[in-house]
């Protein structure tokens, strides 16, 4: 089994719609699926008892009130009852068949399971009492919904000891995200994208909860302003800072795809050009023979597309 841990905001207007959903969702996949719910934000009280989750209300954060992720990442290690782990963002539904999809992904004792998402506007709370809900949502998402670009990571699915002196990292921003990438990159660790099997729903909402701090500890500000500390904030730099000049890994990186039949070796012609790029990143002292055998592939890669091109217009 497995524990999923997030943190949440103020269950308030648009925000208490799309973490109700969420939150709900990972109830629904079992009865015996742990829920930890980080920060203390108004409503989150009641939604831990809805759902039967445990409670961590003191979490360290920023100046500018930005929770830090690497103690979400510790202390869970610490309290969660089983050894599987799961991180995802307080607007993320999950499907009722995560668990049966992990379940393929069982050769490795590390591994880092991630996947994209579907983007959806969403404005009312999902009635779970419906057996139907998930076919109903998903027959909506696929025709109203969009994907994210592979940048945007929201889950991340890992055993207990995988992460050892993780560097501060800052909640929900730029940066976090491919920060745990190339990490386990780095470390040899099977990165497994389930986005084939697994379909994460996002809900669309505004940034209005970044909006700047007054002194009262409030958060205040439009949306405009919040999207602005997402994008360009102290934390959001801090967390870039932690990766090597010119890293930016994402969903893209992964080694394996998830299939029916269990994780597959990426090794498609432009997977392995992204897995030669990749190296370059990770190991810059091998850069040039790697380019070398980078641009070997991308001439084969234009290659092979020319001669395609032109027996389809000969027929």
């Amino acid at each position: 089994m497995i524990t999923i841990f997030t943190h949440t905001k103020p269950f308030i207007e648009h925000f208490d719609i799309i973490q109700y959903n969420a939150i709900k969702s990972w109830r629904a996949i079992s009865d015996d699926v742990e829920i930890i719910i980080y920060g203390d934000a108004e409503g989150s009280d009641n939604m831990a008892e809805e759902v039967n989750a445990k409670r961590v209300k003191s979490v360290p954060k920023s100046e500018n009130g930005m929770p830090l992720l690497t103690y979400l990442f510790d202390h869970t290690k610490i309290i969660a009852q089983y050894d599987l782990l799961c991180y995802v963002n307080a607007d993320i539904i999950l499907p009722p068949n995560i668990l049966n999809a992990i379940n393929l992904i069982d050769r490795w004792s590390k591994k880092m399971i991630i996947g994209n998402r579907l983007d959806l506007d969403l404005r009312y709370k999902i009635n779970y009492n419906d057996y139907k809900w998930w076919q109903k949502l998903f027959d909506y998402a696929i025709i109203e919904g969009e994907w994210h670009k592979k940048g945007g990571i929201d889950y991340f699915i890992f055993p207990k000891k995988l992460w050892k002196d993780m560097p501060d990292i800052y909640l929900g921003l730029p940066g976090s995200d491919n920060w745990l990438i190339w990490n386990a990159r780095c470390r040899h660790i099977p990165v497994i994208d389930i986005s084939n099997i697994v379909y994460a729903i996002h809900q669309n909402h505004d940034y209005s909860h970044l909006g700047d701090i007054d002194d009262s500890g409030y958060r205040i500000g439009s949306a405009e302003k919040g999207i602005k500390n997402y994008l360009s904030g102290l934390e959001t730099a801090h967390n870039r800072q932690l990766l090597p000049k010119g890293v930016s890994m994402n969903i893209n990186d992964a080694t394996y795809y998830l299939s029916e039949k269990g994780p597959i070796r990426k090794k498609e012609a432009a997977d392995i050009q992204r897995y030669l790029f990749s190296l370059i990143k990770i190991y810059p002292k091998t850069k040039f023979p790697i380019l070398i055998i980078y641009s070997l592939l991308s001439y084969y890669i234009k290659i092979k597309k020319y001669y395609n091109n032109r027996f389809v217009l000969n027929g």
